[in-house]
């Protein structure tokens, strides 16, 4: 019976076994957590070195970042002046001067085109003072009035009932400034912008004086003998420009040399010799700047001088000598001064900024040779 029971005994423990999983560990001693915490706890300082605090996953430590030190700084250029030598500044001298001659030339062309155009001259004229033109000295012994007086033979005309104050009146009547002032201005078209041919002759103008002439008891022909008196007979050949043709010099060529086109042409020039002294120098430019600088002052300062000359000169001599000429001079060249002065200003303004200009290059120049 004894022996029952253990086989059953053994059979129960074996069924138990086969009833657990299975497990390896069978020979591992099991210790608990608040025991191994204690042995960690107490092994000395010095033998816990390699043991690294439990429960506390290792991190790899980030390394701090240090930027990569900077390029070293590249050596300074050596200062090297470039040389213009003697031959080429001469050269780049001559070339300046050609060049002053030619914006000179380009200046005093568009100053007398604009300023003596058809349309300036004729409201010039229409301007003037009719009666200072008469009191005004033609010459040593005669004032205008008592020149054309005599000159015309109008005393006889009038069949001798005209003095010389009926006929500055009878002039004052005429109201000879716009008549004047409109066949100057085809004139100066023709001339300088190649227009009409103006058509003008000694029968036109006594038949504009008949016209309006207050004395009744002159006819047509009267006024033509005035007009013959007055020019000696050479009206039509000193109105005729296909007469002046006969003197040999082609007044034609005026209209081409005055013609956009050719103020054009010596533009271009100008540019090109301005290329060819940057090029002399080889771009340098402090003497760039100074050639410039010569070409437009002095251009402006010879227009200025020209502009103010004529401005202040004819004024002066009409108050001390009363001369028609200085007076007609004052009045018809308003218009040409104006250009003259504003022209040679401006080139004036423009070579003095190209002075200055020189001058910070040279300074800028100099500081860069004493900094190296």
């Amino acid at each position: 019976k004894s022996e029952e029971q253990s086989d059953i005994s053994q059979e129960d423990s074996s069924s138990q076994k086969n009833n657990q999983p299975y497990d390896d560990n069978s020979n591992t001693q099991y210790i608990p957590y608040e025991e191994l915490k204690e042995s960690l706890d107490d092994i000395p300082p010095e033998y816990n070195d390699d043991v690294p605090p439990y429960n506390q996953p290792e991190f790899p430590q980030e390394q701090p970042y240090y930027p990569p030190p900077p390029p070293p700084p590249m050596p300074a250029e050596e200062y090297k002046p470039v040389k213009v030598g003697f031959l080429r500044l001469f050269s780049a001298g001559f070339i300046t001067f050609i060049t002053m001659i030619f914006v000179i030339l380009l200046s005093l062309l568009f100053c007398i085109k604009l300023g003596f155009s058809g349309a300036t001259l004729e409201k010039s004229i229409k301007k003037l003072d009719t009666e200072k033109i008469l009191e005004a000295e033609y010459d040593s012994n005669h004032d205008v009035n008592e020149f054309l007086y005599e000159k015309s033979d109008f005393y006889n005309i009038s069949l001798h009932s005209a003095n010389e104050n009926d006929f500055r009146n009878f002039i004052l009547n005429l109201d000879m400034n716009s008549f004047i002032g409109e066949n100057v201005a085809v004139y100066a078209d023709y001339l300088l912008n190649n227009g009409r041919k103006p058509s003008l002759t000694s029968d036109k103008i006594a038949e504009y004086m008949f016209n309006k002439s207050t004395y009744n008891n002159l006819i047509k022909q009267d006024f033509s003998t005035m007009i013959y008196n007055l020019t000696d007979g050479n009206a039509d050949e000193f109105l005729s420009v296909d007469e002046w043709k006969n003197t040999g010099f082609n007044f034609n060529i005026l209209s081409y040399i005055f013609s956009y086109v050719t103020l054009g042409i010596f533009l271009v020039l100008i540019v090109v010799m301005f290329i060819w002294i940057a090029v002399i120098v080889d771009k340098r430019g402090r003497y760039v700047t100074g050639f410039y600088k010569n070409i437009f002052m002095v251009s402006g300062v010879i227009l200025l001088i020209i502009g103010g000359v004529c401005v202040i000169a004819p004024p002066i001599v009409y108050s001390q000598t009363s001369h028609i000429v200085f007076y007609l001079s004052s009045k018809l060249l308003t218009s040409f001064n104006m250009f003259a002065l504003a022209t040679g200003g401006f080139e004036v303004i423009v070579g003095i900024i190209l002075g200055l200009t020189k001058k910070l290059i040279i300074r800028h120049e100099r500081k860069n040779r004493d900094f190296l």
